[in-house]
């Protein structure tokens, strides 16, 4: 099967997740083509290091107009995501909705023969620390979050309308080189590296993160997979809890910094701050002999390292 896929066609490859599933797919030798809005606010400084990637520069109108003129995709992966801030309703409905409508309307026209969508563990929001599964009640705390739970259910609806196979990987923390420093994991190794002082919540809440080549291991994983089912969403994550002061500490510890420096509970939490977000692994188990390669540690000092050769 993974022998007779050829044309590969990643969206959202300029972010962070998106450029480390690009070179894990160079590297398997597809061909890869990328979808870059004409006006894209990241740009594509993730990508300039990676050679052989078709580029497709144009409008999201162009790019559907045009999708029976590029080559027919054996994969389309859809890891775009809009969020600002939960005041920009409409872009936000625009971004995360209405984009994913029109991938499916490019995979139609296109004959696209899979599409593997990204989802959040925002879906989900207010929970009371239990394990998160797929069964779990969707009631998102945030626009972002409900705008990514609203475009699961009418994605799947209209890929089923377009004959589109489709999946949803439900993504929950992902850490790892060349994610934003004002994201939470590289901001501590920022001030780690620089020995500047960093204000923060009391850092209690709990997460579930995975480093991000465990992450694009399983995007590449599930395409090839005879047991992933239409239509259904899979969590992604290790199933294993953390408080972001546990992440503080390591990182301390891999960097030897003045401890000081990590002023705990000089920041208030968020008014919708949801202090649990724990995912269940069990479905995605089913389908894949899959466990993650790194732990937290290995892959806290494998970002560590690299921030700190590249910062």
């Amino acid at each position: 099967m993974e022998n007779m896929v050829k044309n590969v066609l990643v969206i959202g490859a300029t972010g962070f997740i998106g450029s480390n599933l690009v070179k894990l797919l160079l590297d398997k030798g597809f061909n890869i083509y990328v979808f870059i809005r004409s006006n894209s606010i990241t740009g594509t400084k993730r990508l300039d290091n990676l050679k052989n990637i078709n580029r497709i520069i144009c409008t999201l109108e162009e790019f559907i107009d045009n999708a029976d003129k590029l080559p027919e995709f054996d994969i389309c992966y859809n890891l775009a995501a809009y969020y600002i801030d939960d005041k920009n309703l409409n872009e936000m409905v625009d971004g995360n909705i209405n984009f994913l409508l029109s991938i499916i309307e490019f995979c139609s026209k296109n004959k696209t023969k899979l599409l593997i969508n990204t989802g959040t563990c925002f879906e989900y929001g207010f929970n009371n620390g239990e394990l998160l599964n797929e069964e779990s009640k969707i009631l998102p705390h945030s626009i972002y979050g409900a705008s990514k739970a609203s475009a699961v259910i009418m994605g799947n609806t209209y890929a089923r309308l377009k004959n589109i196979n489709m999946i949803t990987l439900r993504l929950f923390g992902v850490y790892g080189p060349n994610e934003n420093l004002n994201k939470f994991i590289p901001a501590i190794i920022d001030a780690s590296l620089k020995n500047k002082n960093i204000y923060l919540t009391e850092c209690t809440q709990i997460r579930d993160y995975m480093y991000v080549e465990d992450v694009v291991d399983i995007y590449y994983r599930v395409a090839f997979c005879k047991n992933i089912v239409n239509y259904e969403v899979y969590n992604i994550c290790t199933s294993c809890r953390c408080s972001l002061k546990e992440i503080v500490d390591i990182i301390a510890k891999i960097s030897n910094c003045n401890y000081d420096i990590f002023k705990f509970g000089k920041l208030e939490f968020r008014n919708n701050e949801v202090m649990n977000f724990i995912g269940d692994n069990t479905k995605l188990k089913s389908i894949l002999d899959w466990e993650p390669r790194y732990t937290l540690e290995e892959g806290l000092r494998k970002t560590y390292d690299w921030y700190r050769k590249n910062l």
